[in-house]
């Protein structure tokens, strides 16, 4: 994720504390065995942030649980039942952030330290 105005950009890096990967809430125009492309691309859906996180975005990305995600994306699943799989997504204290460093905004940096905190 990047913060900062446009001229100053600090990348940071937002990842579950407890190492599992984030299953994000998306919507799609792609169906299967059509093409991927930018007609078939997707979208983040967003809400305000609150919490510490606020302090880096004003916008986060919806997290579902590991038991949320097949649900959510089934289409046995209701609209009612989607909309409350969203609205209780994990709590700020979920996740761990940290900036890195600058230089990994270009693409030829290819240092072993691309992925570990750094200092602003």
């Amino acid at each position: 994720m990047w913060t900062g105005e446009t001229d100053d950009k600090q990348l940071r890096l937002i990842h579950a504390k407890d190492g599992e990967l984030l299953y994000m809430a998306a919507i799609t125009a792609w169906q299967p065995g059509k093409n991927d492309d930018v007609e078939h691309g997707f979208a983040i859906v967003t809400v305000a942030s609150v919490g510490g996180i606020v302090d880096i975005h004003d916008r986060k990305p919806i997290v579902l649980t590991p038991e949320a995600a097949p649900e959510r994306t089934s289409s046995d699943t209701s609209v009612e039942s989607a909309l409350e799989l969203l609205s209780s997504p994990p709590s700020e204290s979920a996740f761990k952030w940290y900036p890195l460093t600058r230089q990994r905004s270009n693409v030829k940096y290819q240092a072993p330290n691309t992925n570990h905190p750094t200092a602003i």
